[in-house]
Parts: structure tokens; sequence; C-alpha cells
């Protein structure tokens, strides 16, 4: 460990290490108003961690300090996509081809003519290659912007795009009806949601950005309790099909938490008792 061949390796490691801490802090930074870096900024979070682990124990190993736990932001977005188009996921290349081209399309010339040899391919990356149209983006944005969403990968958001679909209702507009099956639940993005009392009884519910509705009912295996309406404002709404959600949970654990927090809360609000034993 303490030899001058490792020595030299830890200080080009730690080098590129600081370096990528940097872009993914700056990233991290520019996600606030550009929800399509987040993907990336979470794939920089993955690389990260896994380099922190094996250079934290060498770098002790050699009497050296371990990594910073926080890192000032550097660099710019150009850089962290040429970093991640490299990356070993085709799908995360691909939605750096697709934010290329979208913010400077000579960036994205310029990547194109640099192979990624020895690295895999996707459907997605492909389309990327050869310049179609993303009529999907919309939902891109909806899912990236969404808080329960915001530790997915590019690849997770593809396949959430892929399983539901965006759904705009106008003010009062039936979104579930009681006695229905539940086949799908519901995150709204925009807007609210009511959920009306059974026979006029107990208190309207009110679901806002962030929040799921529906849930319950593909949970439980139980047709619909309750009718749901889009607010006085109207709701936008990312509708998930019932056989989709277990995967959901599976992929992300950030939805999963979320979740629960959120039923969690309703109950103590519903049922203070039931929520406190």
């Amino acid at each position: 460990p303490g030899g001058a061949l490792e020595q030299q390796r830890l200080a080009t490691q730690v080098e590129t290490w600081l370096h990528e801490a940097g872009l993914r802090a700056y990233l991290a930074e520019r996600a606030a108003g550009a929800p399509l870096l987040r993907p990336l900024v979470r794939v920089l979070d993955l690389r990260l961690e896994g380099a922190r682990r094996d250079l934290d124990e060498r770098l002790a190993a050699a009497g050296q300090a371990a990594l910073p736990a926080v890192s000032a932001p550097a660099g710019t977005v150009h850089q962290a996509l040429e970093l991640l188009w490299l990356d070993p996921d085709p799908d995360t290349a691909g939605w750096v081809l697709m934010l290329a081209r979208e913010s400077d399309p000579r960036l994205a010339t310029r990547l194109l003519h640099e192979p990624r040899m020895g690295l895999e391919e996707s459907a997605f990356l492909q389309s990327q290659r050869q310049g179609l149209e993303d009529s999907d983006r919309e939902e891109f944005l909806a899912i990236a912007k969404a808080e329960l969403f915001a530790d997915l990968l590019p690849k997770g958001i593809l396949w959430v795009a892929s399983q539901g679909h965006l759904s705009d209702l106008k003010p009062g507009e039936q979104l579930f009806a009681q006695g229905r099956v539940s086949d799908s639940l519901a995150l709204v993005l925009a807007g609210d949601v009511r959920v009306l009392p059974y026979e006029d009884e107990g208190q309207v519910v009110v679901l806002a950005i962030g929040q799921t509705v529906g849930e319950m009912g593909v949970i439980l295996c139980r047709p619909r309790s309750a009718e749901v309406h889009a607010g006085p404002q109207g709701a936008r709404l990312f509708v998930l099909p019932a056989e989709a959600f277990e995967e959901l949970l599976q992929r992300s654990g950030r939805f999963s938490r979320g979740l629960i927090a959120d039923l969690a809360e309703r109950l103590a609000v519903s049922s203070p008792v039931l929520a406190n034993r």
C-alpha cells in the first residue's frame, strides 16, 4: 500500500473521483431547474459510491486521508454528458444523447463520432442515434420531476414511461368510480383530486401534487371503495396499471418509502387511534 506505484495509482484515481464528484454536485444544482438531469445525478451517485468503497479502503491502507464527504460543484453539463456517454448502461448513453441533441447539436454530433467500443446497445440508444422524435418526452419530464421517482436511473424512467400514460382531467371530472375494478393507480402531477366519502359520511380527502390515489384498491385487490374526481382546477396525472405496480415497488425504493409515508399520513388524519398502534 505504501509503494510508489500504488501511490501514483491512488493519486490518479482520487483526482478522477474528485472531478466526477464536482460534476455530480454541479448537475444536482442544475437539475433543480432541469429535471431531466436528475436521472444522471443518480447515475453519478452510484459511480461515486462504488469507487469510494474501493478508494477509502486503499487510502486507509496507504495512510492517507479518506475522500471528502461533500464536494463543491465544478465543471459543466457538457463535461458530464461527455463522461456519461461512455457509461456501460446503453439507456444512460441514450439519455445523454437525447439531452445533447436538445442543448447543443454540435455536442451530439461529437458524441456520435466517439464510438462506445465494447459497450452494449439498446433500442432507446438506437432511436437517439437515428435522431427519432421522442414521443414520450413529456412523460419523461413528468416522471423525472416527481419526487417519488427521484431515485430512478434513465433505464427506470424509460420503463415507467412505457408502462403508464399521462391523463388530464377537467375540473370535477371523474377519475375512479366506486365499485369498479381497481386496475390502476395515479400520481398527481398538477392540480389535485378529491376522494369523496361513502354516502356523504366523513370528509372529502384532497390529494395534491406528489401524492398517489387508487393504490389501496390495487394493493388489496378490491373494488374501488370511493369515487375520485378532479379538483376545481382540474388535474394532471400519471396513470400506472395495476400489473406494473409490484415491479415498480422493486425498482424504486424511493417510491416504496414515499407510498408508505403517504398512506401513514392519511391514516393518521382519518384514524389517529389506528395510526398510533
